[in-house]
């Protein structure tokens, strides 16, 4: 595959999206045979299994909308960065407190793509029900997103900057290694639509880890691209705490993440998308292959 290849695949799947359906619900029309689709619950499924799971988030979020940002076309991967909004019908127990309330997410999609143009494998890092589990202040959402001072660095930075991240991982937790190696003033986008500064990323940490006490996480990819990297993750974990209105359910749980960072010419990142999905398993719970 090339870069322009990728490209076309995409041109084809905005189309297909466009004439009948959104970004979500479409993915399955380019999934290989034997594609591995890594869901928001952290198991390993097929494109059906997709679909089941957009169906739920549709019960959900009736009026669902995907708008797109920005696509990365790399030789063997699309990344594609979109905000995702809908209204929340109070149809489970967690969303129940933030029924009738306009909601956003911003996401990303990350589709492994094979010589024939399908993708082998697809993430879908969507977490659109993250405002009950991480409160969004008042009018958070109402605020124009911010825009970062910072120019933008260079792909040998951006592979500089995730080494040195590496290297503070050994130091320190996830969240503190990833303020260690940012500018002071760097936008976090998070999971509950709502972009911030990294005190509120901590502050969403630590209600993680309050449910999530013995908290792992696995690399499972990292992708270079343009001024960015993009880190794929597979958490595991205890539900012993409460999270959002969840009481502890003593149930072993994965979930997947993803953190994309934008470098600086000074090698720090200047903004910061941490997609996290911890309240997808309990959604959508499932028996974990050991």
């Amino acid at each position: 595959m090339t870069v322009e290849r990728t490209r076309a695949v995409f041109d084809q799947w905005l189309a297909l999206a466009t004439e009948g359906g959104d970004f979500i619900s479409t993915i399955g029309a380019f999934c290989a045979l034997d594609c591995r689709v890594h869901v928001p619950n952290g198991i390993i499924a097929d494109s059906q299994t997709l679909a089941q799971q957009t169906a739920g988030v549709r019960l959900f979020f009736p009026d669902l909308s995907v708008e797109i940002e920005r696509v990365f076309a790399l030789s063997d991967h699309l990344v594609v960065q979109s905000v995702v909004t809908g209204t929340a019908q109070p149809v489970m127990p967690h969303l129940a407190p933030v029924g009738g309330e306009p909601m956003r997410s911003f996401t990303l999609m990350v589709m492994e793509v094979n010589a024939e143009g399908r993708f082998s494998q697809a993430w879908t890092y969507v977490n659109i029900g993250a405002a009950a589990l991480f409160p969004v202040p008042p009018g958070a959402l109402d605020r124009p997103l911010p825009v970062s001072p910072h120019p933008s660095g260079t792909l040998r930075q951006a592979q500089a900057l995730y080494q040195a991240w590496t290297e503070e991982m050994e130091r320190a937790d996830m969240p503190s290694a990833l303020v260690a190696v940012s500018e002071p003033d760097c936008i976090v986008y998070a999971t509950n639509g709502v972009a911030g500064d990294l005190a509120m990323m901590q502050g969403h940490a630590a209600i993680m880890a309050a449910a999530y006490p013995d908290l792992s996480m696995e690399i499972e990819n990292v992708l270079f691209f343009e001024d960015r990297v993009l880190i794929q993750m597979l958490f595991s974990a205890t539900h012993t705490g409460r999270l959002g209105t969840w009481e502890p359910t003593g149930r072993h749980v994965r979930f997947t993440g993803v953190v994309m960072m934008r470098v600086t010419p000074s090698g720090r990142a200047a903004e910061m998308w941490p997609l996290l999905s911890p309240g997808s398993p309990l959604i959508f719970p499932v028996e974990y292959e050991a």
